[in-house]
């Protein structure tokens, strides 16, 4: 009797690698149906569970969609764009006016800023300056109405915290948690705010450290910025610090069409920020600097007086 090879038919095999995919499918749909549901109802489950997760402290800022300034107008006039920012600066308890988004900053002082409030872990709303179609002419409108040339800019409580500088000090010092608490209705007893001069008047009045003026050809707008800074302040120090280098590439200095000089750190000493608040001193240099400001993408600011800077040393 002929021993014939034995044919195993590959039907079995076939069927069986169908059912694995077939439940495969059935539980990948199972699963991602908990949130994202093709049938009705399905974007609801989604939302709510979004919304749950945007309460949680620190998250909600990076969920929350950003804030549209024009409503239903589409395009806003000078005038109705500043009104805008007004309207919206009331309206919120906290409100950054930023480049990007908190999920996506465009801008290192903004991201700067946003780790500064996740840390905290509040609540606020932002406004992107660089969306044009959602918030056009905003950009330059909340430099007017705040009298302050730079972003990202930070209100709680309907005024002025500071940018990304007097963030950072504020929030060193636990001032800006506190004026979160107290959403700016009451003055914080001690430390550096919004309306309170800086303490450290008293003392080392003379005491004077090095002021160091550029004047070189090949750096223009730092031999600018020296020259109008010692002919409106009573220097004590000065130090202009260019760090463009750093930021080589930058996207918002290319759209300026600056290549060079487009970022610059600088440290002034004077008693004439005696009894000035941290915003008052830097508004008083900015307003300085109004001419040169144009031709600068960004600027860091540290404002001291003799004794506050003598101190340090």
């Amino acid at each position: 009797m002929l021993d014939l090879p034995t044919v195993r038919s590959e039907r079995p095999r076939r069927v069986c690698r169908g059912i694995r995919g077939v439940v495969f499918l059935v539980v990948l749909r199972f699963l991602s149906g908990a949130v994202f549901s093709v049938l009705p109802g399905g974007w609801a489950r989604r939302s709510q569970l979004c919304t749950r997760f945007s309460q949680l402290p620190g998250t909600a800022s990076t969920l929350w969609p950003q804030l549209s300034l024009t409503g239903s107008r589409g395009s806003l006039t000078d005038e109705e764009s500043l009104e805008a920012v007004s309207q919206a600066i009331q309206r919120h308890p906290a409100l950054l006016f930023m480049k990007g988004s908190p999920s996506r900053p465009q801008c290192g002082f903004s991201a700067r800023v946003v780790g500064i409030l996740r840390e905290l872990g509040v609540a606020y709303e932002h406004v992107n300056v660089l969306d044009e179609r959602a918030n056009p002419g905003v950009r330059e409108a909340v430099k007017v109405y705040s009298n302050w040339p730079t972003l990202p800019q930070l209100f709680v409580g309907g005024q002025l915290m500071g940018g990304a500088d007097i963030i950072a000090e504020l929030f060193e010092s636990g001032d800006l948690e506190r004026h979160f608490q107290q959403g700016a209705t009451a003055s914080v007893d001690s430390g550096t705010t919004l309306g309170d001069p800086v303490e450290g008047t008293a003392g080392g009045q003379n005491s004077r450290g090095r002021v160091l003026l550029v004047n070189d050809p090949l750096r223009p707008v730092a031999t600018l910025i020296s020259s109008i800074l010692s002919q409106t302040f009573d220097l004590h120090a000065l130090r202009v610090d260019d760090e463009s280098s750093d930021h080589e590439g930058d996207a918002g200095a290319l759209e300026m069409g600056l290549k060079s000089e487009s970022h610059f750190s600088l440290l002034i000493v004077s008693p004439e920020f005696a009894g000035l608040s941290s915003v008052e001193r830097q508004q008083k240099v900015f307003s300085a600097l109004s001419d040169v400001m144009p031709r600068i993408h960004a600027m860091s600011l540290v404002t001291k007086t003799p004794a506050e800077h003598s101190g340090q040393r």
